[in-house]
This record gives C-alpha cells, structure tokens and sequence, in this order.
C-alpha cells in the first residue's frame, strides 16, 4: 500500500522509518486477517502524486486513504464501504481577524495554502480563491509551521483531525484557530489498483469491513488515539475538538 503522511490517520516515523498511526493499526491488526489469515499490509511512504502514479502501473496495490473524485474513480477503485468522514477545514493564525466561514466570499481575501494534486471539498471549488500550492513529504506539518511563522496567510484541509495532529505535533496548537467550514463531511476511503495483478483485492477489503463493522472498529481506535495525543498535551478531549472526524 502506498500511502502519504496524513496524520494522525497515517504518519511515517523518521526514528524507525515505518508506518504508524490508527490506519495502519486498523488495516494491518482487522482488516488484514478478516481478508486472509496470510494477508499482510506492507506500507510503503511516498508523495501524494506519487501514489497515483504507481497505484496506476500497478507497482502498488492501493493506496492507504483518499476522498472521492471522479478523476480518481475513472483509474483507480473505490471500495463500497468508507472507513471514515472527514469535515473540512482552514486554519489561520490566532491574530488574524477571521474567526468564521460562512460563505465562500469570507475566502476571497486570502491566500489558501494547500497540497498540490490533493482532493478539493466542494465548497472551496470556486475559481475566485487564490491558492498556493506546496508539495514533497510531510507537506501537512510544513504548511502549519509556515502559518505559525507568518510566511503562509491561511492553510486548508479536507480534514479537521489532520490540522489538529499537525499543529500538535509541529508545535503551534496555541498559534493558530481552526475555522470549519460549512459543508458536510466528506467519506475518506482505502484506494485500489485497476491493474489486473490486483484483481479480487477490493472485493476481499469490502467483505472484510461488512464482516468486522469496519467503520465502527475505526471510529473506536482515532478516538484512542486522538485522546491520549491530546490529553498529553494538556489539550481537551478530542471528541470535543473534532467531533465531524468521528462521526459515521
């Protein structure tokens, strides 16, 4: 599985140089052995557009978590069951006057930081709003430390618990609001290769989160996770910060 740093779904741990976080946990210790007593996950770390490319050439065989876009549908595939929801978010920093979204028009004066070749929610599809696009490894945590230093004016996610892990784990939580922005959540899913060496593996994921109630599984590991990250920290509980993240 080819995946990108996404914490706290999934991040990559610079110290033993592998995956870690509640997605790997549920994919390697549920999903793995309610597909095949033999399944084993291996993850494997690299860029976002990266994934894409070689989830096409089959050289990988899915990618560890992605929203849903018909361009992406059109050459990968995207299982029946979601194993999250993800609730869209722009983080600007403590000073800035903007403290709620309530129209698009509330976007216009700022300049959005983003990561290139990643999934836009539908209310930011507006041609009116100027992004700035980053890309590489890690880009969350390097996105949040420039808005914490003033060199980016606003920061978006599709997700709120990326923001939260990100401004925490880079050290600028108490620098930064955390805006919602007013839409629905969005499904966040486990991606599939089309190659035909894969054939059979997004049937055999589907009929492993029918049979273990994936998404409950899931929802009940972010939320131990999210938890003892925040409580370390002297933070609230996360269902307090984040409740869109949890909700199925």
């Amino acid at each position: 599985m080819g995946y990108f740093t996404m914490g706290p779904h999934i991040v990559y741990n610079t110290k033993t140089h592998q995956a870690e976080g509640p997605l790997v946990e549920f994919l390697s210790q549920h999903i793995a052995p309610a597909m095949n007593t033999e399944m084993n996950f291996v993850f494997i770390e690299m860029p976002l557009v990266r994934v894409l490319t070689e989830m096409k050439k089959g050289t990988v065989a899915g990618a560890a978590m992605f929203g849903y876009t018909e361009a992406r549908a059109h050459n990968h595939l995207y299982p029946r069951n979601n194993f999250a929801q993800m609730q869209a978010v722009i983080a600007v920093r403590k000073d800035h006057p903007l403290e709620q979204i309530e129209t698009i028009e509330d976007l216009y004066p700022l300049k959005i930081t983003y990561v290139q070749a990643a999934i836009l929610t539908p209310f930011v599809k507006d041609q009116n709003l100027n992004w700035e696009w980053t890309s590489g490894n890690n880009v969350w945590r390097r996105n949040l430390q420039k808005l914490a230093a003033g060199r980016a004016e606003a920061v978006y996610s599709p997700q709120v618990a990326n923001i939260i892990y990100g401004a925490i784990d880079s050290g600028v939580e108490k620098k930064i609001r955390i805006l919602l922005l007013p839409e629905p959540p969005q499904k966040l899913y486990t991606l599939f290769s089309k190659h035909p060496k894969h054939k059979g593996l997004l049937e055999r994921y589907d009929k492993a989160m029918d049979k273990i109630n994936g998404r409950l599984i899931y929802k009940e590991i972010m939320n131990r996770h999210l938890n003892s990250q925040l409580h370390s920290t002297s933070q609230q509980p996360a269902q307090a910060l984040e409740p869109p993240q949890t909700q199925q």
